[in-house]
């Protein structure tokens, strides 16, 4: 388990250019697309998916970065890049890909 201070200083260098997760790796982001949040008050997680916790919220009409999607049962996920430069996830019924 890494120490409080290698999870503050973003952990060990990774050259492969995947994140290592609990459960499992991200693969590397894909060629960027551009979208913009249809809604106010949108999550932005931490993983694809309600269970994984709310980074903050986003205002409707926040232009993003669209770097890739995961899909659960019924929902599909993007996965994104804020204008601020944080990385997280939305549910894709809520973001139009332009």
């Amino acid at each position: 388990i890494a120490g409080v201070e290698s999870l503050m200083s973003g952990g060990e260098h990774n050259p492969t250019g995947t994140a290592t997760v609990i459960g499992g790796t991200f693969p590397p982001m894909p060629p960027e697309q551009e979208g913009v949040t249809l809604i106010g008050d949108l999550n932005l997680r931490r993983g694809p998916g309600v269970a994984n916790p709310s980074m903050g919220v986003m205002p409707k009409g926040l232009n993003l970065i669209v770097y890739g999607e995961a899909k659960n049962e019924t929902t599909t996920w993007l996965r994104v890049k804020t204008p601020a430069g944080i990385v997280g996830w939305v549910s894709g019924q809520f973001v139009r890909r332009i």
